[in-house]
C-alpha cells in the first residue's frame, strides 16, 4: 500500500512539475491528479498481465467462486465444508 501511495504522490508531483514547465494539459492540480490516478491504475492493472497473476489468484479467499478454467480451492481449504461447496450454484458464463 505504501508503494502505491508513493507512486501516486510521485507521479502527481512529476506531472505538476511538467505543468509548471509549460505542458498545458498538466498546468492545473486537478489535471495533474487525473493523470497521476491514471498512472496508478495502469500500474496496478499491469499486475494482471504478468507473472504475478498466479499470486493474485492465491490472494482470493477460498469462499469466493473459482475463476473459470481453474479447480475450486474451497473444497480443500481448511474451515470449509464439502456440503457448502457442493451446494454452491454454478458460475454464470
Amino acid at each position: 500500500m505504501i508503494i502505491l501511495m508513493a507512486v501516486l504522490a510521485g507521479s502527481l508531483l512529476l506531472y505538476r512539475a511538467l505543468g509548471a514547465l509549460g505542458v498545458e494539459p498538466l498546468a492545473t492540480w486537478p489535471a495533474a491528479t487525473r493523470w497521476a490516478l491514471a498512472t496508478l491504475l495502469l500500474l496496478t492493472a499491469s499486475a494482471h498481465f504478468n507473472r504475478m497473476k498466479e499470486e493474485l489468484v492465491r490472494m482470493v479467499p477460498a469462499w469466493m467462486p473459482a475463476p473459470r478454467g481453474r479447480p475450486s480451492r474451497a473444497a480443500s481449504s481448511p474451515g470449509t465444508t464439502a456440503a457448502w461447496t457442493a451446494s454452491r450454484p454454478p458460475h454464470a458464463p
